[in-house]
């Protein structure tokens, strides 16, 4: 039986993430066909990390794979001996004869106690009425906070961080799934960490003067037990962790999107670039999705073609569908850069020459409450609709005519293949990289001027108002599943280990 693997290194886990993360996950149940099994690794310190990993894979998204996390790693090394983190000022016994008020908000409540008048703290709860942070305050000067603790879904306090009087943290403590304390460091006013202080058991400690120095050495420790073929950054704040490769093991970095900033007059770089830049020595592999932009990469960031190797994501099988189709779509992050508010605009414009039509927008984000108020302003209320995040996109796409995508800018963007294999033709902004490698003008999709509103208009008109066009275009759909075969993707991965000797 093989045991070789390899590391997946990770920022943070959690539900109903983005195209990142599926990315992710297809790709390690990839390589574990082939025998390469992955190992989930998370350098920083998410408490419920290993909870919702346990969720995704019983839930099918993942296959069998391992799960090691710094926070899971120091609770063990805790064990289960010593004094359990309590509530601060007996506060447990003074709310129970206290007096509250409630404030209901749109994700939960706050319940904020008072003994004779003296405000002593506040507790925040979700929609669901789970416990999710107490704040304490002095009851001699109330006015003042304390400290703030945070719970895990369990109602086990998970963090204790204490406060100054503007509210800022300036000492922070982590405990383990017992309410041991594993964890301490220091915030200064600037809001930076230092002096890491850990707490194994039979009263062991020791000290990091910044949470990178305890990440590398607890990575070196995994490398060295664990002994991984290779590394897999998939974001810069992963990237520094490649420089661990002293046993033999290799390093790929995979980008995800541009690096170049968006709607810029020069040719100007965002600011993780120079970090891959100096990071190229350490570098193996730098996988990439498109041609055009591993040709720019090499280039810009002065890295032999020879390091950088193209493996474009996989069109999905299609799904059946039964239903006729309608109207407009969209899938997306609800995000500035995905610009959705030009999409609306835009069906704003040709909306009353064709009443018929619904623009339905799928997903979730910060941007959400503008595009609403945007919605509302244009009297849209009845033609636009905003359904919150889905897992099944396909199905979207599946009863739609056509789909927009709007985004400044995308390394790839899996949701153009999702909607292709749907014979659901896109209007795109001609953006790199994705849009105009994959989108091919007048066959099936149409590629518009960069931030063009009246463009895009246009375009939407232009399919709506044409069957035949729009038949023509959703019948050349179907190429996308032989260019972005799902056979060519893993013989890309499955065969990537072996270019790396």
């Amino acid at each position: 039986m093989s045991h070789r693997n390899y590391f997946q290194l990770l920022t943070s886990i959690g539900h109903n993430r983005g195209g990142l993360t599926k990315a992710i996950y297809d790709r390690s149940n990839a390589l574990s066909e082939s025998e390469i099994a992955p190992i989930f690794v998370l350098p920083f310190l998410q408490t419920d990390a290993k909870y919702i990993f346990d969720q995704i894979q019983s839930g099918g998204k993942l296959s069998k794979c391992k799960f090691i996390s710094l926070y899971e790693h120091l609770s063990s090394e805790r064990g289960n001996d010593g004094e359990r983190a309590t509530p601060l000022n007996n506060f447990d016994e003074l709310r129970k004869s206290a007096q509250s008020v409630v404030e209901q908000h749109p994700n939960g409540k706050t319940i904020r106690y008072f003994k004779d008048g003296v405000f002593f703290g506040a507790e925040s709860y979700t929609s669901t009425n789970q416990l999710v942070a107490i704040t304490y305050h002095d009851p001699r000067e109330p006015w003042k906070p304390l400290a703030r603790d945070t719970f895990n879904s369990s109602g086990g306090v998970v963090t204790r961080t204490y406060l100054d009087t503007t509210f800022s943290a300036r000492y922070r403590i982590y405990y383990s799934h017992s309410g041991l304390a594993i964890l301490s460091h220091w915030i200064s006013p600037a809001e930076k960490n230092y002096r890491f202080i850990t707490y194994a058991s039979q009263g062991s400690t020791k000290q990091f003067d910044s949470l990178e120095d305890l990440q590398f050495s607890w990575l070196t420790d995994c490398v060295k037990q664990h002994s991984p073929e290779f590394m897999i950054s998939d974001e810069a704040a992963t990237l520094p962790f490649l420089r661990l490769k002293n046993t033999g093991t290799k390093a790929i970095a995979a980008i995800h999107t541009t690096h170049v900033k968006d709607q810029a007059e020069s040719r100007e770089y965002k600011a993780w670039f120079p970090q891959y830049c100096k990071m190229q020595s350490s570098v193996d592999k730098f996988v990439f999705f498109t041609n055009a932009q591993k040709n720019d990469f090499s280039r810009d960031a002065k890295i032999p073609l020879e390091k950088c190797i193209v493996i474009s994501h996989p069109a999905p099988s299609p799904i059946q569908h039964a239903g006729a189709k309608t109207g407009l779509v969209t899938v997306s992050r609800l995000d500035k850069f995905k610009r959705l508010d030009d999409s609306i605009k835009a069906f704003s414009l040709i909306s009353e020459k064709h009443p018929t039509i619904h623009y339905d927008i799928y997903g979730t984000g910060p941007e959400e409450a503008s595009l609403k108020e945007l919605i509302s302003s244009l009297k849209l209320q009845n033609r636009v609709s905003i359904h919150g995040y889905t897992d099944t996109p396909l199905e979207c796409f599946a009863g739609a005519k056509l789909s927009l995508f709007t985004s400044r800018y995308e390394g790839f963007g899996l949701t153009l293949l999702e909607s292709l294999v749907q014979e659901c033709p896109v209007i795109a902004y001609e953006v790199e990289y994705g849009p105009i490698e994959i989108l091919k003008n007048n066959i099936n999709g149409i590629l518009v001027k960069n931030g063009d509103i009246e463009a895009l208009s246009n375009a939407i008109d232009k399919i709506l108002s044409d069957q035949e066009f729009l038949e023509k275009l959703s019948r050349n759909c179907r190429d996308v599943s032989e260019t972005y075969s799902l056979q060519n993707w893993k013989d890309g991965w499955q065969s990537l280990p072996s270019k790396l000797i």
